[in-house]
């Protein structure tokens, strides 16, 4: 079931937003969510859209890989055409040289999909990808980037948390933001801001 709802929602994607970014969260995101809140992410009828919010997650890592590993993936194919077979056969080709580079994982399986639970769930979402893309935010500027070119991402939304925190591995691979479901924590947007500068910053 679940299989249905993540292939539903690639092609929302790729018809709403672009074919890369909609190969980008087929290949990288793990999506565990209940039922009940697959339904309200693939409603085409909720604010904000799960398929923008997802899809700008999508065009997050197609910038850090063109930052990293100079792929031109937005040049090639990220603005919202189907360009010819050659282009999208070599960001195919790109996407699948990541291996396990690069991961996006957000684990809420036991959240029941209410309207307040989608709303807060993708208000993370939407943070992460608004200091991760191109922008005002985008504290790549300020001479941060990962440290090893490595990137995995986990959101974990669970219902008891009464406070957010955000971590990192050893390595400073492995980004993990834990926070509630049902209540917005204290500073929980700078929290992800500040943690992501603090793993990525050259010293």
């Amino acid at each position: 079931m679940a299989k249905d709802y993540k292939k539903k929602l690639i092609q929302q994607i790729e018809e709403e937003a672009t074919w890369l970014f909609a190969r980008i969260i087929e290949k990288l995101a793990t999506l565990n969510f209940s039922e009940s809140m697959w339904k309200k992410i693939v409603d085409e009828q909720m604010y904000p859209r799960g398929y923008t919010s997802i899809g700008y997650i999508g065009q997050a890592f197609a910038y850090i890989s063109d930052s990293c590993k100079g792929t031109y993936l937005i040049t090639r194919c990220g603005q919202g055409e189907r360009f010819d077979p050659d282009r999208m056969k070599a960001c195919l080709k790109s996407i699948e040289e990541w291996n396990n580079q690069y991961s996006f994982t957000i684990n809420a399986e036991n959240v029941e999909g209410n309207e307040d639970t989608y709303k807060i769930l993708l208000s993370y979402v939407n943070t992460f990808q608004m200091f991760l893309n191109r922008g005002p935010t985008f504290f790549w500027n300020r001479n941060n980037k990962p440290p090893n070119h490595k990137v995995h991402i986990i959101i974990n939304v669970e219902n008891n948390l009464e406070d957010a925190s955000i971590i990192w591995d050893k390595d400073k691979k492995t980004v993990t933001y834990n926070a509630p479901a049902d209540m917005e924590a204290h500073d929980w947007k700078e929290k992800i801001q500040i943690g992501l500068e603090r793993g990525w910053t050259i010293m």
